[in-house]
């Protein structure tokens, strides 16, 4: 059974019998996935529309999971801006919140 939830079952559907925070490996796994495939298949100049879709599609699926891909999308596009130094400080903030953002929360 350890067998098995390591292998797969933690990283395909999120299981964290034995251990619980293996639930973000599905996280990660099908969040690289899913930019690899964007990456692939996006139009070269083009990247806010598709993103939109790319969004509302993960959130059609996912729902309460779906902050987590979004924050791996956002993560990607960093390599699109050269010049964040000026930035830092909103980049920080922005961090910030969404790392204690819980789903159900008003906040």
């Amino acid at each position: 059974m350890a067998f098995k939830e390591a292998l797969w079952e933690s990283v395909i559907f999120g299981s964290g019998l034995f251990d619980q925070v293996l639930w973000t490996l599905k996280i990660e796994f099908v969040g690289s996935i899913y930019i690899l495939l964007f990456y692939i298949v996006k139009p070269k100049e083009k990247i806010v529309i598709p993103l939109v879709i790319i969004f509302c599609l993960i959130y059609a699926v996912y729902q309460k999971d779906s902050i987590y891909f979004y924050a791996i999308f956002i993560g990607s596009l960093f390599n699109y801006f050269k010049n964040l130094s000026r930035y830092r400080f909103f980049i920080f903030l922005f961090g910030l919140y969404f790392s204690g953002f819980q789903y159900s929360s008003i906040a």
